[in-house]
């Protein structure tokens, strides 16, 4: 998919932002669980948020090991379509420390 992205973006011109989010998280037989449920393991409540923008600090595979939550995806994704954030928009966007920003909400934890 990305390398499609790739040719659209010789193609086109324009930059295209990509992301890959998800609302939980997997046991795979981890603990002995097969499936999500209400446990507080690492593998259920760490989602995957994966970020492809232009002008990305950020190196390809690069992790940032803030404390984000799924109420940040919308105001990033409306951040980085130039789409003003209503104020009372619950979250912040994470464009900025994408970009290379030191943390803007620092969160020490969040509510699973």
């Amino acid at each position: 998919m990305l390398d499609a992205v790739d040719d659209l973006e010789r193609r086109d011109g324009r930059g295209v932002v990509v992301v890959f989010a998800s609302d939980h998280g997997e046991m795979l037989g981890a603990h002995q669980c097969r499936q999500k449920g209400n446990v507080l393991y690492r593998e259920n409540v760490s989602t995957p948020f994966l970020v492809r923008a232009p002008g990305m600090a950020l190196a390809p595979g690069e992790a940032v090991g803030d404390v984000v939550s799924a109420v940040d995806v919308l105001p990033t994704i409306l951040d980085y379509a130039g789409v003003r954030i209503p104020a009372d928009l619950p979250g912040c966007s994470l464009k900025p420390r994408l970009d290379g920003a030191a943390p803007r909400h620092g969160r020490s934890a969040a509510l699973v």
